[in-house]
């Protein structure tokens, strides 16, 4: 459901700028009043898939379907409403020198750093109660399609470039301790200190 119908047909299908048109609440309620009175994201998959089995029957139902997770998915307001589920979380593309979000002012001549968003650590507790088993779930789902890929690095290691026979090695750590250069100063004592003091 989250992949195929979320992703690769209503995100595909209605573009971000046609999302952030759309009338999100408007559509959440249309799709709540097709599901009895409330919005669920278990009750919305199970009624999208059983609409999927018949779509000649249901075209109308599909259509809003879409039109909604479109907005749901694409816009800051519809992940922002619907953040407790798993949904309308795509994967995100992950800027390595930009994990933290900042909020920069240089108005005064030098530059003042500020977080949108501060969970304060007590002791050594967890700044957040975790995951429920919904998004545990989801999380491991998007795992097997790693594995499937021979992408799971997170629970292999990094992979070698591939060799000209077209056979990839996972990196090791002899691998990398020999990719050290033996002259760097990490290998050899200090000035002013013996190898036996060190």
């Amino acid at each position: 459901m989250k992949r195929k119908f979320v992703q690769r047909r209503a995100m595909l299908k209605i573009k971000a700028d046609e999302a952030a048109t759309l009338d999100g609440p408007a559509l959440e309620a249309q799709v709540a009043e097709k599901l009895g009175g409330t919005f669920d994201e278990l009750v919305f998959a199970n009624a999208v898939l059983a609409w999927l089995a018949d779509e000649a029957a249901h075209g109308a139902d599909l259509a809003l379907a879409e039109r909604f997770s479109a907005w749901a998915a694409h816009t800051d307001e519809g992940r922002w409403s619907h953040r407790g589920g798993v949904l309308f979380k795509p994967p995100q593309r992950v800027d390595p020198l930009n994990l933290v979000p900042l909020q920069t002012d240089r108005s005064a001549g030098y530059s003042v750093h500020t977080l949108h968003h501060i969970r304060r650590r007590e002791g050594f507790a967890l700044t957040d109660p975790g995951m429920h088993l919904a998004g545990a779930l989801g999380e491991a789902n998007y795992c097997i399609w790693c594995h499937e890929q021979l992408k799971d690095s997170c629970s292999k290691g990094l992979k070698e470039k591939p060799a000209h026979d077209g056979s990839v090695a996972f990196r090791t750590r002899d691998a990398r301790s020999k990719s050290a250069s033996p002259n760097s100063t990490s290998s050899r004592p200090r000035a002013g200190r013996s190898a036996r003091s060190r």
